[in-house]
């Protein structure tokens, strides 16, 4: 029988097998098992699913892991049902949460911000900036904490390198530590672009500068090649090495440059040059060499080029101008005559004066001044001349001019006493003096005083400026009206500073007169 059309009696169970269903049929939901067993489920059509958390098993018959798909109060999983864990969501504001990792093949295009884990890194698309450690970066890649590079550092261009901690461009230094430790600073660029190498402080502003080691010496290398030199230049703005200091190791010379000019050079071998370059060669016009550093200046021979350490002109015993060290004497050596100047400070000829010159033929010239024997008991001494049998010394050891004051006194019995005058002679500082070593040479002149009282004593003349010696001394008198007996001799008492007066047979002593006189004598003495 051919069943061609179905009437509202309805069809007897399990009377209709593989029939074709017009697509516009509607077939209630419960007259349809769930289980379609191994057919497939095709439609061109929807697929809803209605309930307060729709779910889709779906099952591997073959192995783990089984997932479903849910939608839970407005939030869709994709969960492992077989491990009990959620593996994609996204909620109803469109955040997608991968639970673990997740591996994108062909890349991954986001149009807006990314951020991951908050704080750990964030991509910003409206300035096309990545954050590392903060979600609002200032330049196309902000790292809030530190970086650790395993291998370096490399820019196609020009690299930048900025300390700038609050983005204010001032205030913060560049720090350069080893071995990942913070507190093992090794280098730091501070905000005036100093520079400090083992150093975290400076020891003033114009330092720019500083190596320091605390423990140990602090050595800087400025290396070149072999047929090159290194230089240490100090400028200006305007000149960038106007002074400078240069080795040179085509010769292995030290330089120093002022005004852009060599000034001085020290050689190798220890030779020093003032103005090298100031003429054909280094000895001439006014240069200062040190030669010959090898030969041993203390065993030298006197007067020899070999003496010369430091010369300015020659380097043969002929024409030799210099300084040196023979036999443990230090050498001044010329071939004309050495002067010595000097004078005051400030401008004017004042400050260049020939004091002192010592001639080529032995003979020495105080220019302008005195030979000043500073200590008692030195002075020039002659012992290279030729001796008496009884010369005790050959050092003259003083000279000295001045005045003395001459007290007349006469001897009352007992002691030597003052005289009395009605016309007073010449005393204050009268006398003039000489001693030259330890003789002493007096005169004295005075007249018209008249002695009063005093007259009957022995006579004599107090206030020599120097004791005599233990013996007497004798002197003639030049002249003299004063004695009331005729007296032309005196001596010089023993250990004393009285000259004493004696009459002609030079046995009775002298007395002063009454009457209207006048002296004039000079004594000669030695002196204790």
């Amino acid at each position: 029988m051919t069943l061609t059309q179905i009437t509202e009696k309805g069809i007897k169970d399990g009377e209709i097998i593989n029939a074709d269903i017009n697509a516009s049929a509607a077939i209630a939901g419960t007259k349809i098992s769930p289980d379609f067993g191994s057919q497939n489920i095709v439609t061109t059509g929807d697929l809803t699913i209605n309930s307060a958390t729709p779910i889709i098993n779906l099952t591997d018959t073959n192995n783990d892991s089984d997932y479903q798909i849910k939608n839970g109060n407005g939030d869709f999983n994709i969960k492992d049902v077989t491990n009990n864990a959620n593996r994609i969501s996204i909620n109803s504001s469109g955040t997608v949460t991968v639970a673990q990792h997740m591996d994108v093949g062909a890349g991954l295009d986001v149009t807006g911000d990314l951020t991951v884990d908050t704080n750990t890194l964030h991509v910003s698309s409206s300035n096309n900036r990545v954050g590392i450690g903060t979600t609002n970066p200032n330049e196309t890649l902000d790292v809030y904490g530190t970086v650790q590079l395993t291998n370096f550092l490399k820019a196609t261009g020009d690299l930048l390198l900025c300390a700038d901690i609050d983005n204010d461009n001032t205030g913060s230094a560049m720090r350069f530590c080893v071995d990942g430790d913070q507190s093992a600073e090794k280098m730091r660029i501070d905000d005036t672009g100093r520079v400090g190498i083992g150093a975290t402080s400076f020891n003033d502003t114009a330092e720019y500068l500083l190596v320091k080691n605390d423990s140990t010496a602090a050595n800087v290398s400025i290396v070149a090649s072999n047929n090159a030199h290194s230089s240490l230049n100090l400028g200006d703005e305007d000149d960038f090495n106007i002074q400078k200091i240069k080795s040179d190791h085509t010769d292995n010379s030290l330089q120093f440059f002022t005004d852009n000019q060599q000034r001085l050079q020290i050689q190798s071998n220890g030779d020093v040059y003032l103005n090298p370059t100031q003429g054909s060669t280094g000895v001439t016009s006014g240069a200062i060499r040190r030669f010959n550093a090898g030969l041993d200046y203390w065993g030298g021979t006197a007067g020899s080029a070999n003496a010369i350490k430091y010369a300015a002109h020659g380097q043969s015993d002929d024409n030799m101008y210099g300084m040196g060290i023979s036999n443990s004497l230090l050498e001044l050596q010329s071939q004309v005559d050495i002067g010595f100047f000097c004078g005051s400070a400030g401008g004017g000829t004042g400050r260049r004066v020939e004091r002192f010159r010592m001639k080529s033929d032995g003979n020495l010239e105080i220019a302008d001044g005195n030979l000043i024997i500073g200590t008692n008991g030195h002075g020039i001494d002659f012992s290279a001349t030729g001796d008496a049998s009884g010369a005790t010394s050959e050092k003259l050891d003083d000279y000295e001019e001045g005045t003395w004051t001459p007290q007349f006194v006469y001897w009352n019995g007992s002691a030597w006493v003052s005289v009395a005058f009605s016309n007073t002679p010449l005393t204050t500082n009268a006398g003039i003096y000489t001693k030259i070593g330890n003789i002493v040479h007096v005169a004295y002149y005075s007249e018209n005083f008249l002695v009063t009282t005093g007259a009957t004593g022995a006579a004599g003349i107090q206030g020599l400026p120097y004791q005599n010696s233990s013996t007497w001394t004798a002197f003639p008198i030049s002249h003299a009206d004063c004695f009331g007996n005729d007296a032309e001799n005196g001596a010089v008492n023993a250990s004393d500073y009285r000259l004493r007066f004696f009459t002609e047979d030079g046995i009775t002593n002298a007395t002063w007169s009454t009457s209207l006189g006048h002296i004039m004598l000079s004594a000669t003495y030695r002196v204790a």
